[in-house]
């Protein structure tokens, strides 16, 4: 149209809002590579975060059977110190019947053999009818009973006789 000066006017009007244009578009470009960034830092800080979650159940759950482990050891051991213990009172009790068994055999056998053995010896000697080779005769007798008895009561000591079938 020949309006130079009017074109140089809108030509400068021109380039600096196409360079206005230009700064917003690369704005915005910084701007979503700024997000970007950020999203993926924060994604990294998140999967550190459930790594580090992971790794604390892991922890935990070592602790638990470790905890459950030692209770299982602890609990053997009782088991087995209860077990020690009842052994003992067996062996005591064996040894005890053992004990009493053999006092009872050598001490009352032998003297309740004595006053059989020397009451029927003296019911020999006396004459057939009289009153005193009964009464010899009734302690012959009633020390045999006992020599009986005893051997009963030996064998219930004995500590090998203690079972069910034994006294079948």
């Amino acid at each position: 149209k020949g309006d130079y000066k009017t074109g140089y006017e809108k030509y400068k009007i021109y380039t600096g809002m196409r360079d206005s244009l230009i700064n917003i578009e690369r704005s915005k470009q910084l701007a979503e590579m700024q997000t970007k960034y950020e999203t993926e830092k924060k994604e990294k800080q998140i999967a550190q975060l459930e790594k580090a979650r992971y790794r604390m159940l892991a922890v935990i759950g070592i602790m638990v059977l470790l905890i459950i482990v030692a209770y299982q050891a602890y609990r053997q051991q009782q088991a087995r110190q209860r077990q020690a213990r009842e052994q003992a009172v067996r062996d005591a009790e064996f040894g005890e019947r053992m004990r009493i068994a053999k006092d009872v055999h050598d001490d009352l056998g032998s003297g309740l053999s004595k006053i059989s053995l020397t009451a029927n010896l003296a019911s020999h000697k006396q004459p057939a009818d009289s009153a005193a080779t009964d009464e010899l005769r009734h302690i012959a007798n009633m020390s045999k009973e006992l020599v009986d008895n005893m051997r009963d009561l030996i064998w219930v000591l004995n500590p090998e006789n203690t079972t069910l079938d034994n006294l079948v």
